[in-house]
């Protein structure tokens, strides 16, 4: 069987790119409800799981199974190329970034806040990332052209014209219940800001050993978890280098379960002798009472499209599974 007995204590399904998932059952099976879309984001909420994709947003009821579409023709807003999903627990709402803005969506209807984008920046325009506070801000992770946040008062963005923060490409975002915001870069390492004032940390000031962050998550303590590739790293009162990853693996998600154990998913095409594709598929787990570290890592030969597709995406939903 392909996902041990703890694991699926732990996680309630794992999400691959092309759309195969775990259905709720004793005796979990693949359910291929949309297998034609790329599905880039997935998240809880309650007895719900909310799946973010190329063309649509998909509401699933886990006890049911019933699955509820969203699309530009049955809701009137373009719900295309949904990079992230967010929940602001405390007002009920959900947020997804897209292509070139943000969506809410408050249980009845949909409504598109389009960024504002500078006429010179002509590179990829969409939101990479998305993460909401408790206090009614959501934050942007936009790329190239820095950090947003959106509140009552419209966007207000934060790069390197208008901030201390380095000119790079954000494209992860974490903030805290109380405001504390943490952004992951493509060249130029970790971003904080703490209210009033920004932070960097990278190779040259902090025990980072690449400046390239590519997953985030925080704990239940508000506990910074990130990756760059080659280590796992925790922030709480400091900077704490924890364990080797893989110098050739790329982790697209971290996630922290209900015990707090912390889950990083593998992402990554590598090569057998023959040269044939093989995409490796990695479930990373990491007790941070213990220290001690267990994978599971399947392969599957990619070009012949035999077996699963790589993990994109993991989390735990908080229950039996």
């Amino acid at each position: 069987e392909l996902i041990s007995a703890t694991m699926k204590k732990v996680l309630y399904f794992i999400l691959f790119i092309f759309c195969p998932f775990l259905g709720h059952s004793q005796n979990p099976q693949h359910v291929n409800f949309y297998s034609a879309n790329h599905v880039a984001c997935i998240i809880p909420d309650g007895d719900f799981i909310w799946y973010g994709t190329e063309s649509c947003l998909i509401k699933r009821n886990v006890l049911t199974n019933q699955v509820e579409t969203f699309t530009e023709e049955n809701t009137g807003v373009a719900l295309k190329w949904i990079t992230a999903l967010a929940l602001d627990e405390k007002s009920h709402l959900l947020w997804a970034a897209c292509d070139s803005g943000l969506i809410r969506y408050d249980g009845i209807s949909f409504v598109r806040y389009s960024v504002v984008w500078p006429t010179f920046y002509q590179n990829s325009r969409y939101v990479r990332d998305v993460s909401a506070d408790t206090m009614g801000n959501v934050w942007l992770a936009l790329g190239e052209y820095g950090i947003a946040k959106f509140d009552a008062n419209g966007f207000s963005y934060f790069n390197y014209t208008n901030t201390g923060i380095p000119n790079d490409v954000y494209q992860k975002i974490k903030v805290t219940k109380d405001g504390k915001v943490w952004a992951g870069t493509q060249n130029k390492g970790l971003i904080y800001f703490n209210g009033s004032q920004w932070s960097t940390y990278n190779k040259n000031n902090s025990v980072l050993a690449s400046n390239d962050i590519d997953a985030l998550a925080l704990d239940s303590l508000s506990n910074l978890y990130f990756s760059d590739g080659d280590y796992l790293y925790r922030f709480g009162t400091s900077m704490q280098q924890l364990f080797y990853l893989a110098g050739t693996t790329t982790y697209s998600g971290i996630s922290i379960d209900k015990q707090q154990n912390v889950w990083l998913s593998d992402n990554s095409l590598r090569f057998k002798p023959n040269w044939d594709h093989y995409w490796c598929l990695e479930l990373k787990k990491y007790n941070p009472v213990t220290g001690d570290t267990s994978i599971s890592l399947v392969k599957t030969n990619y070009e012949k499209n035999i077996g699963l597709n790589p993990v994109s995406a993991c989390f735990d939903d908080h229950g039996n599974y």
